[in-house]
């Protein structure tokens, strides 16, 4: 009988580029396909499996309405001064 192996948990060599978002950051993100634009309300930290890091942002999503979206950091990149 072949010995199981005891399964070890990875760290991601996934690395982000550019600089690391924070509250108050203008930010662009993909949502349903199309680029929304929002600003960093909350950092939640890391949480949930391999400790994502959250972040909460306040988007305008339609015309008058705005939402509150959470997406990993590393899926949202800081908007440049140009606008």
């Amino acid at each position: 009988m072949a010995k199981a192996r005891a399964k070890t948990a990875k760290k991601s060599t996934k690395r982000t580029t550019g600089k690391k978002v924070a509250v108050g950051d203008r930010v662009e993100f993909r949502l349903a396909g199309r680029r929304v634009s929002g600003k960093v309300v909350e950092d939640r930290g890391k949480l949930g499996a391999g400790g994502r890091r959250i972040v909460s942002i306040r988007a305008k999503i339609g015309r008058k309405e705005s939402s509150l979206v959470e997406l990993p950091a590393d899926e949202v990149r800081r908007r440049g001064s140009a606008g």
